[in-house]
């Protein structure tokens, strides 16, 4: 059905330009909102046989187009021997090869779908780990699908069209200071979150009253710490935070859960749009929504991780992406297994926590990959007197850790930092920190745990004792 879609989208613009690309989103954009919420109320419960009928038939339904219509999948099928119009079950999907980002790099052109104009589509780039701009073709639909899909997880802690919502995130291009507000959403700047200025958003939040949080984990935990030192109650109206495009580390949940007073939840995604993942009202670990990508889990050898806690990096092939879609997608996300069911009844596959990007893994002496949540106790013993930290790596002998300390940080929190690392990486690493003003947030806003300038590969190094 879409497909034809857009091939009458394809005729319109032949015929009157490019302006019906322009109205499309205003026009669809209510029905297709709608589908998708109305599929995800009808089948967030359905039956291990109906989930699995469901991912086969659009599995075939996306080869099927990429085969037709995108440049890179044809030559790639042809070479592979795959057989789109074949495939009835997941394993034959083993045979096409990964797709990486560097790939999507060197086949940026043969990429994109030659049915659909490049000006109807909407360009996004993400610098990913490298910082390398990754280009990325969407179509306006796909964009509206995420932002349903975002809704309906939203929807298990009580969230409403009628809510009222405080954003704390990357701020909407071409808006300055530190706050404003716009179709009824407060939006607060996550790159002016210093002592001097966050009087100034407590105030301007408990004047909005919002019912909800949506934040980046680390722009929340900073306002989050400030409240702490200064004894500061909580936002009575909110009632829940609502964090995504970042790990969210236990040292993080627990501060910020205590000071606002609420449950934060969780949330997966990335600019690929292939894969979405969410905590419930019940627990902390994250659902797969398998109507949204077919996800696989897979351990160094490229095989499906299969015991409780075993790491895996995330592989996603998006469905209903009719611009660029994405077929086994190494995302570079690791995933921590979970063999749970979820008390709340949902069939989706449960993952226990993301552990982040790779490139937010550190690398020890000897070439082992190893998460950074283990350090989670340095701030648990030292929360008083540490406000802020971040590891910086781009030698494999030794690691860079700043710190941001508060005003009666001791030569022995020095001693306990340094024990607490040596405790978690024994002589495989050497520390070095370094003490800053303030931890600065990236371009987009975020201030992450780790950033890591060496390269990293999932392969049989990776660590996590």
């Amino acid at each position: 059905m879409l497909v034809n879609i857009y091939k009458l989208r394809y005729y319109l613009s032949s015929l009157f330009g490019r302006g019906c690309y322009k109205i499309w989103p205003n026009i669809a954009g209510k029905y297709l909102r709608k589908k998708y919420i109305t599929l995800l109320d009808k089948t967030e419960y359905a039956s291990e046989q109906e989930k699995l009928d469901y991912q086969i038939s659009k599995l075939q339904q996306t080869c099927q187009y990429s085969y037709k219509y995108i440049p890179y999948y044809k030559k790639l099928f042809d070479q592979t021997g795959f057989n789109v119009d074949k495939l009835k079950y997941f394993d034959e999907l083993e045979k096409i090869p990964f797709l990486t980002k560097e790939i999507v790099q060197d086949n940026i052109d043969d990429m994109v779908s030659i049915l659909l104009p490049r000006n109807a589509l909407n360009y996004v780039t993400t610098s990913g780990s490298t910082g390398t701009p990754l280009g990325i073709y969407r179509t306006w639909e796909l964009v509206i699908k995420e932002h349903a899909y975002t809704y309906h997880m939203w929807k298990r802690v009580g969230y409403g069209l009628n809510s009222k919502l405080a954003v704390l995130r990357k701020m909407p291009t071409g808006k300055g200071g530190t706050y404003f507000k716009k179709s009824g959403k407060l939006y607060l700047s996550p790159y002016h979150l210093t002592d001097d200025n966050m009087s100034q958003y407590i105030d301007v939040l408990r004047e909005f009253k919002p019912d909800y949080l949506h934040v980046y984990p680390s722009a929340v935990y900073i306002l989050a710490d400030f409240m702490r030192r200064y004894n500061i109650e909580p936002i009575h109206s909110i009632k829940a935070i609502l964090a995504g495009s970042e790990n969210v580390y236990p040292y993080q949940r627990k501060l910020i859960e205590e000071v606002f007073n609420c449950r934060l939840f969780g949330h997966y995604g990335h600019n690929e749009l292939a894969c979405v993942a969410g905590e419930c009202e019940k627990s902390n670990d994250y659902h797969i929504h398998w109507q949204y990508g077919y996800t696989e889990i897979l351990n160094e050898n490229g095989k499906p991780v299969n015991q409780e806690g075993e790491l895996g990096e995330i592989v996603a092939t998006s469905f209903d992406n009719f611009a660029m879609p994405f077929i086994r997608y190494k995302t570079r996300d690791i995933a921590k297994n979970t063999l749970k069911t979820c008390l709340c009844g949902r069939n989706y596959k449960l993952i226990s926590g993301i552990e982040g990007r790779m490139q937010e893994l550190l690398i020890t002496k000897s070439g082992h990959c190893v998460p950074v949540t283990g350090t989670s106790a340095i701030h648990s013993n030292l929360k008083d007197r540490l406000r802020q930290f971040q590891f910086f790596q781009d030698d494999p002998t030794y690691c860079i850790f700043y710190a941001v300390k508060q005003p009666n940080f001791t030569e022995a929190d020095e001693k306990a930092i340094y024990r607490v690392l040596k405790e978690k990486y024994g002589e495989e690493l050497e520390f070095r920190i370094k003490y800053v003003p303030e931890i600065l947030p990236a371009v987009s806003g975020k201030r992450g745990c780790v950033i890591q300038k060496l390269p990293i590969r999932f392969n049989d190094n990776i660590n996590n004792d």
